[in-house]
C-alpha cells in the first residue's frame, strides 16, 4: 500500500445533478469526467474503495474514484498463490501490470542492495495480490496510537470498525478446530460486513505439531488472533470466500456491490499530478493529467481526498528545508516537516526447514502437479520483527511526477530490529528440536542450522526482505511530534484535505495491515459523513508559523 494507495482523501459538498454510473477510461475521460464532485477519492485501493462505497450510499451526493491502474475484469488473481501469483493462476509475466514495480534505494542491509516492493496498481490496490492474512494486532497497538494524542483511536474505538468491515464465517471441522486450537470469540467478529473472512478448508496434518512445539517452548497458543491478543502462536484466518477458497479483495468487497450506483464514478489509468490550493490553509482542487491533457477538478465544500506522495510535494505540501533546497521551482505553501518521514515496515528473513521424509506430505487432496513443490519445503518460515524501531523515508523523484518515488526504509538502522529477527531464528532452532517436531525430522538449511548469535546476525543482515507492510509517512500525531494529519484525519493547515490509509498509522501494529486499513477507512467514512462544513471560499485556518 504505498505509491498508488498510500495517500488518500476526499472532496466535499455541493449540489449537483447526477449522471448514470460509469467507468471512465483515458480515451473518454475528457468528455465524461465532471469538473466538480462532492467527493473525490484518489487511489482505488483497499481504503479508497471502502470510502467510496460508504460515501456513495447517500444517493444525494456524487463520488469519483481516480485510480492509476486498470479495472481488471478477468479476475486473474483470484486464486491465492502466496505473496505473489504462481504459475497457473495468471499468464506468464502478466501480473506485473497490476503492480508499481517499486524498489528501495540501496540498503546498508542487505549488503548495499535494492529490495523489491510489490504493491498493487489496479482497482483493489494491494488487496489483489497480498497474502490474504487477516489479523488485527494487539490492544496495546491501538491504545498506543491514542496515547500519542489521537483521541478516538484506541482499540475499543476501532473495534466496531474492524467488525463493520468483516463478514466472518467459521466452518472448520470440529476435529481440526480442536487439534489446531482454533476458538473464535463471537463477540470479536463481524458477520454482516463486506469482506469475507474465513479459515482454510484444508490444513496440513503437521500444523498441529508446530503449535504443540511452540507450546513446549512456553508460548501461549491463541484461539482467536483477532480478539486483541496477538502475542503467541496461532492459525490465521484469511480474506477469502468460505465456499471456494478464492481471494476476496477490496474490489469485490466494496466496488462490485456499489458499481451500479449512478452517483459513483471510477476513472482508471489516471494520474493525479498536483493539488492546487487557493492559499495557505485553504481549499484545494486536483490537477489531473489524462493522455497529455491537463484537467482540473474542483470542490465546493468540505473534504478532498489524496493518495500520492509526489502530488503532495509538487503541490507545495512538505518539508520546507527539503523542498527549498531540492526542488526550488515549487513554493512550499504548507510546511509539514513530517510528511514522507516515519516510514515503517516489518523486515523479515526467509528460513527453510526441510523434511527428510517426503512421504509425510502424501495426501489425496494434493494434486500431482503441485506435489513436488509442496514436498520440497517442510516449513518456509518468514521470521519478522513485528514492533520495529527503524524509521525510513519516502521522497519524490526530482525528474518527473511520473517517476516512482524514492523509497528508503533504512532496514535495521536501529540494530534492535535485526536482533529481534535473530531471536526469532534461535526460537525456530529450538522449535524443530521439540518432541512435537522431532517425529517429522526437520532440519534447517545450512545457514540457519545454528543458534550462534554472530553467525545468525551476519546472515540476517545479508538476507533481509520485506513483508510489504509500509506505513506511517503521513502520521496521525500532533504537529510538534512530526504529525501530518490530526485525529479527524485532516492534513494540518488545510480545511478540505484528509488522508485515510496505512500512511496515517503512527506506529506499526503487530499484524498484517489489511484488516487495520479497512477499519481506518470505515471510520474515516463515518467521520466525513458526520462532519459539518467548515471550509469556505477564501477562508483561512489557523496554522502554527514556521520556525
Amino acid at each position: 500500500m504505498l505509491f498508488g494507495n498510500f495517500w488518500l482523501a476526499f472532496l466535499a459538498l455541493f449540489f449537483l445533478s447526477l449522471a448514470e454510473s460509469l467507468h471512465v477510461t483515458p480515451d473518454i475521460a475528457d468528455e465524461q469526467l465532471r469538473n466538480v464532485y462532492d467527493y473525490i477519492i484518489v487511489g482505488g485501493g483497499t481504503a479508497g474503495l471502502t470510502i467510496a462505497n460508504r460515501l456513495s450510499e447517500n444517493p444525494a451526493v456524487s463520488a469519483l474514484v481516480l485510480e492509476a491502474g486498470p479495472l481488471d475484469d478477468a479476475r486473474n488473481l483470484s486464486i491465492p498463490g502466496g505473496l505473489l501469483p504462481v504459475q497457473g493462476t495468471i499468464g506468464p509475466g502478466e501480473w506485473q501490470k497490476y503492480q508499481w514495480g517499486l524498489t528501495t534505494e540501496l540498503q546498508t542491509y542487505p549488503n548495499n542492495q535494492n529490495v523489491g516492493i510489490p504493491q498493487g496498481k489496479a482497482v483493489g490496490g494491494s488487496s489483489i495480490l497480498n497474502g490474504l492474512c487477516w489479523s488485527r494486532g494487539s490492544v496495546s497497538d491501538y491504545d498506543g496510537w491514542e496515547n500519542l494524542g489521537n483521541k478516538g483511536w484506541s482499540w475499543n474505538d476501532l473495534l466496531p470498525y474492524f467488525k463493520k468491515s468483516e463478514k466472518f464465517t467459521f466452518s472448520v471441522e470440529p476435529h481440526d478446530a480442536k487439534e489446531l486450537h482454533i476458538r473464535p470469540q463471537s463477540a470479536a467478529h463481524g458477520y454482516n460486513g463486506s469482506v469475507h473472512v474465513s479459515y482454510p478448508q484444508y490444513f496440513y496434518d503437521q500444523s498441529s505439531n508446530v503449535l504443540d512445539g511452540f507450546a513446549e517452548l512456553g508460548l501461549p497458543i491463541i484461539g482467536d488472533v483477532n480478539n486483541g491478543t496477538a502475542a503467541g502462536a496461532m492459525i490465521l484466518p484469511s480474506s477469502m470466500h468460505p465456499d471456494n477458497q478464492t481471494r476476496f479483495d477490496a474490489r469485490e468487497a466494496y466496488f462490485d456491490s456499489a458499481s451500479s450506483r449512478y452517483n459513483l464514478h471510477i476513472a482508471t489509468n489516471q494520474t493525479v499530478t498536483q493539488l492546487e490550493s487557493e492559499g495557505y490553509g485553504s481549499r484545494a482542487c486536483s490537477k489531473q493529467q489524462v493522455q497529455g491533457e491537463i484537467n482540473f477538478l474542483y470542490p465546493r465544500g468540505n473534504c478532498f481526498g489524496w493518495c500520492d506522495l509526489h502530488s503532495h510535494f509538487t503541490s507545495g505540501i512538505g518539508n520546507w528545508t527539503v523542498r527549498c533546497s531540492q526542488v526550488a521551482r515549487h513554493f512550499v505553501k504548507i510546511d509539514l516537516p513530517g510528511i514522507g518521514y516515519n516510514l515503517q515496515d516489518h523486515p523479515m528473513v526467509y528460513a527453510n526447514y526441510y523434511y527428510r521424509d517426503e512421504s509425510y506430505f502424501r495426501s489425496d487432496e494434493i494434486t500431482d502437479d503441485v506435489y513436488d513443490e509442496v514436498a520440497e519445503e517442510y516449513i518456509r518460515n518468514s521470521t519478522a520483527a513485528q514492533k520495529t524501531f527503524s524509521r525510513g523515508t519516502v521522497g519524490p523523484s526530482l525528474s518527473s511526477i511520473f517517476d516512482l518515488p524514492k523509497l528508503d526504509p533504512r532496514y535495521c538502522s536501529d540494530p534492535i530490529d535485526c536482533e529481534t529477527i535473530v531471536l526469532g531464528l534461535q526460537m525456530n532452532t529450538g522449535l524443530i528440536q521439540t518432541n512435537a517436531m522431532k517425529e517429522h525430522m526437520p532440519e534447517a538449511e545450512s545457514v540457519f542450522d545454528t543458534t550462534d548469535h554472530e553467525t545468525l546476525i551476519k546472515h540476517v543482515t545479508e538476507k533481509i526482505a520485506t513483508e510489504r507492510h509500509f506505513l506511517g509517512t503521513a502520521a496521525m500525531m500532533p504537529l510538534e511530534l512530526g504529525g501530518v494529519v490530526d485525529p479527524e484525519l485532516k492534513v494540518y493547515g488545510t480545511c478540505n484535505l484528509r488522508i485515510a490509509d496505512a500512511s496515517i498509522m503512527p506506529l506499526v501494529p503487530s499484524a498484517h495491515l489489511q484488516a487495520s486499513v479497512y477499519a481506518i477507512a470505515e471510520k474515516a467514512a463515518d467521520m466525513i459523513k458526520s462532519a459539518k462544513p467548515d471550509c469556505r471560499i477564501r477562508e483561512r485556518l489557523p496554522f502554527p508559523p514556521r520556525a
